[in-house]
């Protein structure tokens, strides 16, 4: 199992919410976080290590931009 830490923003509020939590791998991490990080940019980290950005598009609910 590993570690993961969800970062999450929210741009229009200026709020802030860290989420921890353990996945098998980062599969099932990006599924677990599905119903939290809408409308929200986030930051994924694995095991201290970053591994990208998440930002749900616009137009296509449930569709995530990764950088």
């Amino acid at each position: 199992m590993h570690r993961y830490r969800a970062e999450l923003f929210d741009d229009g509020t200026g709020c802030y919410e860290t989420i921890t939590f353990e996945a098998a791998d980062t599969a099932t991490a990006l599924e677990r976080l599905a119903p939290v990080v809408t409308g929200k940019r986030a930051e994924l980290w694995e095991d201290g290590q970053f591994l990208c950005t998440l930002k749900e598009e616009e137009d296509a609910q449930g569709v995530w931009k990764l950088g």
